[in-house]
């Protein structure tokens, strides 16, 4: 499996107020290329703001680029059809999101299996309550799954999204920052799973502001003012302004 980003740009049009100004377009990502294979860890760092959910997001076929492809095994994911892509979200893509989203009125058994909800029953493969509780074990939480949300603390509710996202055992796995509300030993854990994930042929991209995080992928690229950059070993670049990236083909 490779999933390969070829000259990827997004852009925005900008309020009438900038527009007065003379700014017709905001840029958030100018020709980004990268290439991910099986069993990679990939992660995405840079400053707030510098387009990483927008990455993730078009990856994920959430987004529609400006320019550029998103391609899965030489297949165009921006070319998916609705049901087709709706296929491809729920079978192949397990997203995290950034912020805690957890469904309030739902067990955390209840929401981690919520995408059963919107696929027949013959399509519900590896799926149900068995599969349920293996992805809370794995994410440290089964004995929290009776419980509403209400009685989570935020890193508990963190974790319910993120078992969630490895439900339907995807093979790809985009993750917006999986470590925010977690403490270090969670944080360790989470990424020793990934690490696990991996191993198994997942492509996981993570984006992170963590060194700890990065230090643990394959291979760590930064976002700088909407072009991406891959960097040396990550002891002596992340977020090192002083360093020399290299810009990333």
């Amino acid at each position: 499996m490779e999933l390969q980003i070829n000259h990827l740009i997004k852009q925005y049009e900008c309020s009438p107020h900038n527009q007065k100004k003379g700014r017709e377009q905001t840029f958030v990502l100018k020709n980004v290329n990268f290439a991910v294979q099986s069993g990679e860890l990939i992660g995405i760092t840079g400053i707030s703001g510098s387009g990483k959910s927008t990455l993730l997001g078009i990856i994920g076929g959430f987004l529609k680029p400006s320019g550029g492809l998103i391609q899965l095994d030489g297949d165009d994911i921006g070319g998916f059809s609705e049901t087709k892509l709706a296929i491809f979200h729920r079978n192949r893509i397990g997203y995290i999101p950034q912020g805690i989203e957890v469904l309030a009125n739902l067990t955390v058994i209840e929401n981690t299996a919520i995408s059963d909800s919107f696929v027949q029953h013959n399509d519900r493969k590896n799926t149900g309550e068995n599969r349920a509780r293996e992805v809370l074990e794995m994410v440290g939480i089964a004995k929290l799954a009776g419980e509403y949300p209400d009685v989570l603390s935020g890193g508990e509710k963190r974790r319910v999204a993120i078992a969630r996202a490895l439900y339907r055992d995807p093979d790809i796995i985009l993750a917006d920052e999986p470590t925010n509300d977690l403490d270090r030993e969670n944080s360790v854990l989470l990424i020793n799973l990934f690490r696990k994930l991996v191993k198994d042929g997942k492509i996981i991209i993570l984006a992170t502001h963590d060194n700890e995080n990065l230090d643990s992928c394959d291979a760590v690229y930064r976002l700088d003012d909407g072009k991406i950059f891959r960097m040396k070993p990550f002891e002596s670049m992340v977020l090192d302004e002083t360093s020399n990236p290299i810009e990333s083909r």
